[in-house]
Parts: C-alpha cells; sequence; structure tokens
C-alpha cells in the first residue's frame, strides 16, 4: 500500500485503497478510519515466546483441499479453493432484506454484492454492478 500511494502529502494514510478513493467512503468515514489499519500490528505486542511467534507454521486454509462452511446466521457462504488458492464470500444475506423488497431496494455496493474474494478490490456506486 505505501508503494502505491497511500500515504498523503503529510504522511499519514490517507482515505481509500492505494492512496485517496472517494468512491469507498462511507457516510461515518472520518480522518482517523484509515488507523484502524494499525489493528494488523497488534501481535507485535506479544512477547517473543508467544505461540504466534513460535508455533509451527500451518497451511492457510486456501492452501488445502477444497472446502465449504456454511454461516447460515450471516446468510454467508465461505468456499475455498487450493487450485487457485482463492478464497470467496458468497452472500446470502447480509444486506438484511426482505424477498419482496430486494428488487426496489437502492444498491449498495459495499455491502450488498453477492460474493466477494480475496482477489477482488472495492467498488463504488459509479462502477458497473459487479456479480450481480
Amino acid at each position: 500500500f505505501l508503494d502505491r500511494g497511500a500515504l498523503t502529502e503529510d504522511g499519514v494514510l490517507s482515505l481509500g485503497w492505494y492512496g485517496p478513493h472517494a468512491a469507498t467512503l462511507q457516510r461515518y468515514s472520518g480522518p482517523g478510519s484509515p488507523y484502524w489499519a494499525s489493528k494488523g500490528f497488534l501481535a507485535l505486542l506479544l512477547p517473543p515466546d508467544h505461540p504466534v511467534w513460535t508455533a509451527t507454521e500451518e497451511a492457510a486454509p486456501a492452501e488445502g483441499p477444497d472446502r465449504a462452511l456454511a454461516l447460515p446466521a450471516a446468510g454467508f457462504l465461505v468456499q475455498t479453493t487450493g487450485r487457485d488458492g482463492l478464497v470467496r464470500l458468497h452472500n446470502h444475506g447480509s444486506y438484511k432484506l426482505r424477498p419482496w423488497e430486494a428488487e426496489h431496494a437502492p444498491a449498495d455496493p459495499l455491502y450488498a454484492r453477492l460474493a466477494y474474494s480475496t482477489r477482488t478490490g472495492p467498488t463504488s456506486p459509479d462502477n458497473t454492478p459487479d456479480n450481480h
């Protein structure tokens, strides 16, 4: 992300994706929003003898056999495929619309997508809807 312009001229994280990207902002986004990325560094606070650092590395779920995991309460199906190393999330309910409302509801490209994967990036209301 740093190589692609994620920092502003002042050296702080910008609002967006690989640098400023207004299309991915939410109405609740604010100047501190990018700093949620700092949670990725919390493991650095663990002591050197913690299992995070000492345990034998295991294969990631996408590096093994193909799998599917249903999460009915959330309306998700998570799928991994070893041949391409992808993880896909099939969304069948997180938008919380009743069936008779779906055809007339406003589209929300950040929450109403039918699928997400480890190879897809953000979209915006101005983009052609994907995977609909």
